[in-house]
């Protein structure tokens, strides 16, 4: 598994659990661009802020996952 098809994966989740129907609504979750959004959800290789990435970790329950640990 590649790391663009992990962060797909997880941007995916993240738009299931919160009802988001188009990368325009993951991208203001996000607080990336629509364009970023759409790169993520195609695989392709995109650079996140710090911020962005954490946002997107938590919005598809990374950091839930890591509780039960």
């Amino acid at each position: 598994m590649t790391a663009e098809e992990t962060v797909r994966r997880m941007a995916e989740r993240a738009m299931g659990r919160h009802r988001m129907k188009s990368a325009r609504e993951l991208a203001e979750a996000v607080g990336c661009g629509q364009q970023a959004a759409r790169h993520i959800l195609n695989e392709d290789t995109v650079r996140l802020t710090t911020e962005q990435w954490l946002n997107l970790s938590a919005l598809g329950g990374w950091f839930d996952k890591e509780e039960g640990k």
